[in-house]
């Protein structure tokens, strides 16, 4: 059984199986992409040097295994809750998995004002694409505005950057705010840099996050660390 509010390292498809049935309010989370890299990736910037192996560049870009991912999330949610980053090879896939099943499907973007090009400029679209999956019944709040285009957010400056495809916490805080209230569960299964524990904990929900990467584990918990002791001092 795994406790709340914590970064978890390993595999999350074996940690989710320490779930229980009906354990989580929300999922928000960021899987690797399907792209192509075969041009290589750009040799400039701060991408680069955040990719200090190739092993992140072949685990950000390679897809992963979606429906085992989809059965965990859909038995793990008290009602199917989901937020899902994905790029434009990953919708289809994904949006008639959940419509297949009966589930709300919605197509959201983020627009980024300053995005990063990846693998040799092949993507250096200034929109991300998120799908929202909701279950009859599970938590809107209805107080914000129904929009498919989120609102703009600044990618993180390198300064700010301890994962390469780091999301805004302004973003994240956005989707929480949405979709959960204070107290709920939520979950990342692919936490890189951790940044939805840092929304949660800004928030006052719970959250359980899975990271695989020695590094990525190690500096998402350095973060949150640092978060928790400043709002001690102040």
């Amino acid at each position: 059984m795994l406790e709340l509010n914590h970064i978890y390292k390993g595999d999350s498809l074996d940690l989710l199986k320490e779930l229980p049935d009906k354990s989580i309010d929300l999922i928000i989370t960021d899987p690797p992409y399907d792209m192509d890299c075969q041009g290589g990736v750009v040799n400039s910037g701060d991408f680069v040097r955040k990719l200090t192996h190739e092993k992140h560049i072949n685990f950000i870009v390679n897809d992963f295994d979606f429906e085992s991912y989809a059965k965990e999330w859909i038995r793990v949610c008290k009602k199917v809750n989901l937020y899902i980053f994905c790029s434009n090879a990953q919708i289809s896939r994904t949006m008639s998995y959940f419509e297949n099943l009966g589930y709300s499907v919605t197509l959201l973007t983020w627009v980024k004002p300053n995005p990063i090009p990846l693998c040799n400029n092949t993507y250096v679209s200034n929109l991300e694409f998120i799908i929202c999956v909701r279950e009859k019944g599970c938590y809107f709040n209805n107080d914000l505005p129904v929009n498919k285009k989120l609102k703009t957010f600044k990618y993180p400056s390198p300064t700010e950057r301890i994962h390469p495809t780091q999301k805004p916490i302004g973003l994240i805080e956005d989707l929480l705010k949405r979709k959960s209230k204070e107290g709920d569960v939520v979950l990342d299964c692919f936490s890189g840099s951790g940044v939805l524990a840092i929304a949660c904990h800004n928030l006052k929900r719970n959250f359980i996050c899975m990271e695989k990467d020695d590094e990525f584990y190690r500096l998402s918990c350095e973060w949150l660390k640092k978060v928790r002791i400043k709002k001690r001092l102040f």
